[in-house]
């Protein structure tokens, strides 16, 4: 578990440096956008999102960016 947050901070880090924001802002931008799908009305939107958490835990900003890279990676268009 700790590979995968140490992975997640390594992508935040490097979103910021890329960006030029404190690493501070992103994860709390990301931490803003979890909030805003989690509460969502939209039916899709909310089962997208309860599909990211863990047995209904709200994932962290490194746990999210993990988890969607990795989906992103087992895309078959992207192999």
């Amino acid at each position: 578990m700790k590979s995968k947050i140490l992975k997640g901070r390594k992508v935040l880090m490097q979103v910021a440096l890329k960006n030029g924001f404190p690493v501070r802002e992103v994860r709390t931008e990301i931490e803003k956008a979890i909030q805003v799908g989690v509460n969502s009305p939209d039916p899709a939107v909310k089962a997208r999102w309860t599909s990211l958490c863990n047995n209904g835990a709200i994932p962290t900003p490194e746990e999210l960016v993990v988890k969607l890279s990795k989906q992103l990676l087992n895309k078959p268009s992207l192999k």
